[in-house]
């Protein structure tokens, strides 16, 4: 089975956008320890999830700045 990366290209000026997609479509999660207390506490599997499926890219502008 081939696995398929998927990439996606954040534009957006808000640095703090590009960390959240960062969190949420990056390789590693942070609730992924809450989330294996969860299984364990309720006794069923944890969610899979897409995790290390995507390959972001950031820029803050569409358009290069011009160097004058």
């Amino acid at each position: 089975m081939s696995t398929t990366n998927h990439r996606i290209l954040v534009v957006d000026d808000n640095p703090a956008i590009h960390a959240d997609f960062a969190k949420i479509l990056g390789t590693t999660r942070a609730g992924d320890a809450l989330d294996e207390l969860e299984s364990m506490l309720l006794d069923t599997p944890v969610a899979s999830t897409p995790a290390g499926s995507f390959e972001l890219a950031f820029a803050h502008q569409g358009r290069p700045r011009s160097r004058s």
